[in-house]
Formats: structure tokens, sequence, C-alpha cells
């Protein structure tokens, strides 16, 4: 009697197939694969599993510690045979790596499993027993196992938990191995087969506790029951196993499953003989009422071969992306590296590149041309930092708003507020600071007649008012510098590597930079100068226009009084003679009052020309200082031109290619090749449907046997609904209460088990609403 093979066509090996070649490729180091990872406590049963899934004579022997992953690929075909290799941790030197690709064993003799195994575990280097050996190691064991009657699978086995030491593991195993299980949990793409032993409680299983904290929905958890003849029939203990199986203590989406292991005595029974009695037993008692695909080695293979299946079709898209991610993130690592630099002429060809590249980058930081990938990246802090215009131009429109509110020392207004406390610090009223200005002209009084003020009033007080422009425009002067070196570094970086981009800071940047931020400081020293140096001096028509407007001012608020005091509150109309009266009076200063007239002209004078200073400041520093010293300079710091006129001996001095630039630049060129050759493969899978769903397998298990049934016409064939259960939908117990139809089963259409996950549960929420 042979064993049925539960293949589900090509399409299952052509889809595992890709992802087994991706992983022995050591594309599972870049991109985390879907998988199946066999998890349990020691003595749970898990060897036994993974040699029912495989018709294989793994170790089962109690107790004892794998030491590594094992990766078992089963595929039907002929001839039949095992092919063992081992594939070596990411962490492996170039030797070590070698000599684990060397091994490699070709198994005939099922009774030779286990000397594989222990030759592996010396070739890779593990020796409990050795203080000074590996006691654990990174490697996997693979078996690529062929025969007639192999499902479509791949499982990864790991080493058992356990808590107490014996002669073969101390304490610290305990901890490296439940490192190693959990590495193995936490890749998001993993379906963990948790393996719980019935001849344990429960609860005191850790395997269910870790695939909890790192799955905590149970989306992508499938728990195993082993054992469960060796509960007694009938007691409590059996109860509760049965209602775990059933998705009601823990509940798992993908449910539960429940296989009889060999034991003493049924140890030395064929495949054929253990598969009849596991049948036999699980078809009475209380285990006779659990659906036929959740329990039993045949079911278990087509559901974790599904299973599989579905895994890595719904995480293709992101496997797909990731992939292009990592593609584009070698592309750009490898383009920063430039090619090989054996030779003068490679290094002189590279810098040429790399200067042309930053060249045109900064430009585009200058220009605001935002349209690079340099400017797209994944740090939003950074990304802001690359657009220089945007900064340039936010530090410049905050200068003119900082020169305006804070640009003048003395904040001059009619009156004060009614509290008597100005807005601003520095608040005076003009009638105060005329004041001031008549003890200064008394102070410095020369030759000019009584009634007007000396020219060098107005230039004293314009020093005295502009005195905040010095510090503001300093400071807006250093953000701008500092925004300037940070773009240069970033777009250094984007053009070449971290040793490159170090020598040409240092002998072409910096010093061409330091000069240009020279001429920087010089210029703004120019800007400023005037306003302490030079007497005012202006041909702007504006200053007129001001000083006019600030003596119609003046002459407004006079008459305005004056007028109030001449009409009497029943609001009479004025003779023409009182207007005339009225008139005079206002145009005439009393003499008394010729000094203070003169102050507020000098005060209106001086205000009229800060207002022209502080724009033409403001523009100038802006124009002749920012764009032209500086903006316009530095994209000129970095040309090819300028590599062109470096000798061979600075080149190298420059571009000479490190130990470790030649080594990332192997290691790049190897992880693109990989990940391209993965997203080739990852493509030509894209395209096949995802026939079931992410929470069971396939419509033939949902059936459980097909039924050949009569249709409408009286010929012989498949009815065009199936009969779905509750666990098959994944409804949990609590969901269970609230369902209002007491059926443990709902007819559905065939056709919409073969739809996607996301149909599927609507198909669940079909039948809880």
């Amino acid at each position: 009697m042979s064993l049925p093979n539960e293949l589900q066509s090509g399409e299952t090996d052509m889809i595992l197939n890709t992802i087994d070649e991706l992983r022995s490729l050591g594309i599972g180091n870049i991109l985390e694969l879907p998988q199946i990872i066999v998890c349990g406590d020691q003595s749970s049963g898990k060897s036994s599993v993974l040699n029912a899934v495989s018709t294989l004579k793994f170790p089962t022997k109690d107790g004892l510690c794998t030491r590594f992953a094992t990766e078992v690929i089963m595929r039907p075909g002929n001839p039949e045979h095992i092919a063992v290799s081992i594939v070596p941790g990411s962490g492996r030197l170039h030797d070590d790596r070698r000599n684990l690709e060397a091994f490699r064993r070709i198994i005939i003799n099922m009774d030779k499993i286990e000397d594989v195994i222990n030759e592996a575990t010396e070739t890779m280097g593990i020796n409990p027993e050795n203080p000074r050996a590996r006691r654990f190691s990174n490697d996997i064991l693979r078996f690529e196992v062929t025969g007639p009657n192999q499902p479509s699978l791949t499982l990864v086995d790991l080493p058992g938990l356990f808590q107490a030491p014996n002669r073969y593991q101390t304490e610290e195993d305990t901890e490296s191995v439940k490192e190693l299980v959990l590495r193995y949990m936490r890749n998001k793409r993993s379906v963990i087969l948790a393996v719980i032993s019935a001849k344990s409680d429960f609860v005191l299983q850790s395997v269910t506790k870790y695939s909890r904290d790192v799955d905590r929905r149970g989306v992508r958890t499938l728990g195993i029951i082993t054992k469960p003849d060796k509960l007694d029939v009938g007691s409590d203990s059996e109860k509760e196993f049965v209602e775990l199986a059933e998705n009601r203590l823990a509940f798992f989406h993908r449910g539960w499953h429940v296989l009889v292991n060999r034991d003493h005595n049924t140890a030395n029974y064929t495949q054929v003989q253990r598969d009849d009695a596991e049948k036999e037993f699980l078809s009475n008692g209380v285990w006779a009422r659990l659906p036929p695909n959740h329990k039993g080695i045949f079911k278990l293979r087509t559901r974790l071969s599904g299973l599989l299946r579905d895994q890595i079709l719904e995480e293709l898209p992101d496997l797909i992306r990731e992939a292009q991610d990592e593609i584009t993130r070698c592309e750009t690592g490898l383009f920063k590296l430039g090619v090989s630099r054996a030779t003068p002429e490679d290094r002189r060809r590279y810098l040429i590149q790399a200067a042309q590249t930053y060249n045109v980058t900064m430009r585009s930081c200058i220009n605001g041309l935002y349209e690079d990938e340099f400017f797209n990246g994944n740090d939003k802090t950074t990304d802001n930092k690359k657009r220089l215009r945007a900064v340039v131009q936010n530090t410049l429109l905050q200068y003119a708003v900082d020169m305006h509110r804070l640009g003048h020392a003395r904040h001059i207004v009619d009156e004060l507020s009614a509290n008597g406390e100005g807005q601003h610090p520095w608040e005076v009223t003009k009638e105060e600071f005329e004041d001031v200005v008549m003890d200064l002209t008394k102070q410095s009084r020369g030759r000019e007649l009584m009634g007007t003020y000396s020219p060098l009033i107005v230039r004293e007080l314009f020093v005295t008012q502009s005195e905040p422009w010095v510090e503001l425009t300093q400071n807006h002067q250093f953000k701008i510098q500092e925004a300037v070196k940070m773009s240069i570094n970033l777009v250094l970086q984007h053009a070449t590597d971290e040793n490159t981009k170090t020598q040409l800071e240092r002998l072409i940047i910096k010093p061409s930079l330091d000069h240009f931020l020279v001429l920087l400081d010089e210029m703004v020293s120019k800007l400023l100068t005037p306003r302490r140096e030079r007497h005012p001096i202006t041909y702007n028509r504006n200053l007129a226009e001001s000083i006019q407007k600030a003596k119609q001012a003046f002459a407004e608020k006079v008459f305005s009084e004056k007028y109030d005091r001449a009409i009497n509150t029943n609001g009479q109309v004025v003779s023409k003679e009182t207007l005339k009266w009225l008139f005079e009076e206002q145009i005439v200063v009393p003499p008394a009052d010729l000094e203070r007239f003169a102050a507020s002209e000098a005060i209106d004078v001086m205000r009229a020309y800060y207002k022209i200073a502080k724009e033409t400041l403001i523009d100038n520093f802006s124009t002749l200082a920012i764009e032209d010293c500086l903006l316009s300079q530095i994209p000129d710091l970095l040309t090819p031109q300028v590599i062109t006129k470096l000798d061979d001996e600075e080149i190298g001095t420059i571009a000479m290619e490190t130990e470790t630039t030649a080594w990332d630049r192997s290691e790049i060129e190897k992880r693109l090749e990989l990940c391209a050759s993965a997203l080739t493969k990852l493509e030509k899978i894209q395209g096949v449907r995802l026939i079931s769903s992410t929470y069971d397998t396939t419509e033939t298990e949902i059936v459980g046997h097909k039924r050949d049934l009569m249709d409408d016409t009286g010929s012989s064939g498949w009815q065009n609904t199936v009969e779905v259960s509750k666990l098959d939908l994944g409804i949990s117990d609590e969901e269970n209460e609230l369902l209002s139809a007491s059926e443990d089963v709902i007819r559905v259409e065939k056709n919409e088990l073969s739809q996607t996950s996301r149909q599927k549960r609507k198909l669940k929420e079909r039948w809880v609403s």
C-alpha cells in the first residue's frame, strides 16, 4: 500500500521551489522569506511530527538538544533520495563559509540520517563538551527530500525549548535555544507550527507563550497537538485537549491539528502502519467529532502545503516591494562607491564622476529644483536640510521680519497704552524722545542758527537706533553658513564614499569654502559700516516723501487740537475771522517751542532715513552677501575642471580605495545580484492566484471528501456548493456564543472558496451576522 500523493498541482511546486531557491542563495539574510517553523518544548513530539510529515527517521531521543535549525525540503519525484548540505550563517567568514558549503552528502539508507547529522554538527564546529567550541550555530542543516510520496512542503525544524539542564545541555543553553527560536518566530512572514504534547498541561508548555508574545492576535500560528492517545479516556485532561483542538481554549486563526506519534511499542511500525493506527484512533471516541481536515498526518501534509503556498502568495507584493527597495539602496550605494579604483586613471575618472554629481546636485539645491531622488529619502528632517534654497529663503524672510520687529533700539509711539506700560521694553513716546534729542542738541551745539539742528544729530540718532542690526545680521549669516555646510556634507555623501568625502573636504572643499566665508564676512562688514562710520547718504525720493508725510501728520495733529479748542460745545459755525486765526495759529510756532520743533524734525528725518537704510540692508545682505559671496560659489567648489587640475599624487590621496571600500563594493554587488535574481523569480509567481484563504487551506480540506452527486439534468457532476465548518472559517469560542444559528456548518458556493483571504473573511462575517 503506497502513500497518496496529496500535491495540489505543479503550481504549488513552482511557488515553493522558487522560495527554496531564494533561501539557498542566501536571500533570506536580506529579505524575510515566508516559511513554516516547527517549534515546541523538548519531548513534545516535535521530531516525531517532522518524521511523520517527511517519512524520514530523524533522531527522537528525549532530552537531546538540537543546536541548529534544520530545513527539510520535501518534493515529489523519482528516484527517491536525500541530499544533505549546510547553509552557512550570515556571520561566517569566507574560509568557514567555503568549508561549510563544501559539505554535501547523499543518503540512500534512512538509518544513516543520525550519523550524517552528527557529522554536520562536527563540521559546524559544535561541541557541547568543549568550552572553547561553539555550543550553537546560526548555520542551517538542509535536507532535500525527493520521493514519489513526498508532499510539496518545506519546514524549518528548530531546537526544542527546555527549562532544566541535563547531561546534554546547560542552563546557558536554555537562553541560547530560546533566542534562536524567538529569532525565527519574530520573522513576520513565518508561520509558527506550535507543537503541544497532550502528556503535559497546556499552560506549562512555553511554546504557546512565546508564540503569543510575537503573534498576539494568533494570525500566523497553527497549533499541533501530539500524543492524544496518552490521555485517559473520559478524563478532564482529554476533554480539555479536545476543546483546545476545537479552537476554544486558545484561539488561533489558523486553528489546531491533532496527530498520534509513534511510541516505544510502535517504534518499528512502517509509515503505512503508523498512519493506519493514527487514523483508527482519531476515528473513535471524542476525537471522532473533530473535522476530518483537522486531524491526521494525511490532512496535515495537505494543510501545511497549502498554508505555506498561501503565505507566500499573500506576502508576495510586500516581498517584491522590499526587493525593489533593496535594489535601489544597493544601486545608490554602488553609485556612491563608484567603479573600482585600482589605477590612477580609475581614480581620476571616479573623482570626475563624483564632482559632476556634486555640481549638478548642488545647483539643484540652490535653484530649488527638488526632483532628484536625492531630495526624497526616508528621513524628513534630513530631506528638509537638503533643500538649501528653501532653508535660505525661509531664513532671509525671518531676517526681514526680525529687522522690522527688533531692528530699532527705540520703539517711538505717539502715546503709551492705557495702563501706562508700552508693548515693547524699549517703547518711548515721541514727546519723551524729543526731550532726549533736545538735550543732545544742547550738548553738541555748533554754529547752527537758533531753531535749527545740526545734521550730525541725525547721524548720531540713526547710529543709536540701528544698533540691533549688527547682531541680527550676524546671527542670520551664521544660520545660513551652517545650512550651506550641512547641504555640502549631504551632497558629498550622495556623490561619493565616506573616505573620499573626508579627503575632498580636507583638501579641496574646506580651503575654498573658508575663502568664500572670509569674503562673505568682509561684504557683511561693508554693508554694516555705513551705519556707524559715514554720514547718512541717500538719493532715494522716498526720503523726502517720508519727511513731508511726517510734517503733514504733525500739522494735522496741531490743527486738530486747536480746532477743537476754537469750536464751542454747541457746534456753532465759526466766522471767517476765526478760521483765519485758527490757520495762523496752526502754522506759527511760538519762539519757546522752536527747539522742540527742531528736535521733532530731526527725529522725523532720522526715522525716514532709518526706514530706507533698513530696506537697503535687507536687500543687500540677501543679494550682495548671501547670493553673490556664498550661494553662487558653492557649486563650483567641486567640478570636473577642479579635478583635472590635480596631479596623480593628489588624486591618489583623495580617491585611493581602502580595503574596507573594496570589501563594501564586493558585498553590495553580491547583495544587488541576489536581490535582482530574487525579484526576477518573485515576479514569475506574481500572477499566481491565491486559491485558498489565509485561515485555512484548500477546498479539498474543507469538503473533506469528494461526493459524486446528480445535478439538475440528471447527469453526474459536482454540486456548486460545499459545506464549511465553523473551525474552517476560524470562528473563536467567543464569536460562536454570539451566533444565532446552531448549525455547525453552512453551505457556500465553491467559487467563494477560491478567492482571497479578504473575501474569506467576508464569509466568516456573513455567518456571524
